[in-house]
């Protein structure tokens, strides 16, 4: 049970990203499914759907947040000045309420990807019917760019019938274009030019690219959804393990007072005596478990609910390593009465941007238990990446 509730943790590093191509009369569907685990990927499985309907998706593990680009003749790429109202040179006469727009913002030029929202809605809609939820959407040829994270040194980045040239990590032009057969190494995956779109837009929800906007506000539902399930498996199993355990320590237990009981009934009969320890024992057990509910030590309900909000205030750029409850005030040492600091929880993790990080540290002044937040490490482990412990004061 200890390695299931592993598994659904590190579930949580798994994603699935579905790529769509719009032609008209034959769309394609081609998914990856992908291990993210230290900051490094590992491609699963790679597979094609013929249709998005209840048989196909089943073929998507549950749990997995999904990862969607859309491209193809129903999705207009375009670029132009960033002038006021750029969004009407790219509709021409069209309601730019009726679009869903992706964009790259590069010095005073937009490259802008857009496509109906009917088009979208409908792909989240047959995935959301199946139990599936989309947890970021990309659109078009130019999520390429975030490959620059990972090829530094490439000129041109090929994906799905796009080719962008690169010149100083600037996009200088686009076109359209039917080169094949070439291939990427990002790590120890080698990927070719119909999954580099796939591996962008996952790059991008790992590592959001500030020059990218796009719309998000339809995904809330998907998002909010997939964290439910993700807490629903976590605080389920971690449940039922205690139960097991708590069954299989009552066995015992059990099991060894039968013994024991057998083994003296074999020599003498049970005195008044030893009956008197046995009932002092349940009665100290009794006022002991009154004492630790009283102090919300053992309350699980109350150490959830500090989790719980601390776990819906983390933004993406942040992850976590621990999250420390009532931390001991000293070393615990054989035979001496633990003493615990009830007003104390300590949160230990990383973050890729100090922007994010700050503005998490104040949403936090926000929550009505926490009464004080110190920051006690802040460290710079890499270029992209900031290691921190925070306390907070309950």
């Amino acid at each position: 049970m200890i390695d299931q509730l592993k598994n659904i943790i590190t579930e949580t590093q798994k994603f699935y990203v579905l790529g769509v191509s719009l032609n008209g009369k034959k769309d394609t569907y081609y998914v990856l499914e992908i291990l993210y685990k230290d900051q490094g990927i590992t491609i699963l499985n790679k597979f094609n759907i013929s249709e998005l309907n209840q048989t196909s998706v089943k073929q998507l593990k549950k749990g997995y947040p999904i990862i969607l680009h859309i491209d193809g003749d129903l999705v207009i790429s375009k670029d132009v000045i960033n002038n006021v109202g750029y969004r009407n040179n790219l509709i021409f006469k069209s309601n730019p309420e009726e679009f869903y727009f992706y964009e790259y913002h590069q010095d005073n030029k937009i490259f802008a990807s857009l496509t109906r929202k009917e088009i979208v809605d409908g792909i989240l809609n047959k995935l959301n019917e199946a139990d599936k939820y989309v947890v970021h959407v990309t659109l078009g040829p130019f999520v390429l760019v975030n490959l620059l994270l990972v090829l530094q040194n490439e000129n041109t980045l090929v994906g799905n019938n796009y080719k962008i040239q690169i010149e100083d990590s600037y996009i200088q032009s686009y076109e359209k274009s039917d080169l094949s057969n070439l291939n990427y190494a990002i790590g120890n995956e080698l990927i070719n030019e119909r999954e580099t779109v796939l591996i962008a837009s996952l790059i991008e929800y790992l590592y959001p690219n500030q020059n990218i906007k796009t719309d998000s506000g339809h995904l809330t539902y998907n998002k909010e959804q997939q964290k439910y399930k993700k807490y629903f498996k976590v605080y389920g199993t971690a449940v039922l393990i205690s139960i097991l355990i708590a069954l299989f320590v009552s066995h015992f237990i059990l099991k060894s007072n039968v013994i024991e009981l057998a083994e003296k009934e074999s020599l003498v009969s049970i005195s008044n005596q030893t009956l008197k320890q046995i009932n002092d024992l349940k009665e100290e057990r009794g006022l002991k478990e009154k004492i630790l509910l009283s102090s919300s030590i053992i309350d699980k309900n109350y150490n959830a609910k500090y989790i719980s909000d601390i776990g819906e205030s983390i933004p993406l750029a942040i992850s976590l390593d621990y999250i420390r409850l009532k931390k001991p005030v000293k070393k615990i040492k054989p035979n001496e009465k633990v003493i615990y600091n009830q007003n104390t929880i300590e949160v230990s993790g990383y973050t890729t941007s100090d922007g994010v990080f700050n503005n998490w540290v104040k949403s936090l002044k926000e929550v009505n238990w926490i009464k004080q937040i110190e920051i006690l490490k802040y460290n710079e482990d890499s270029k992209s990446k900031n290691s921190f412990l925070i306390s907070l004061e309950i």
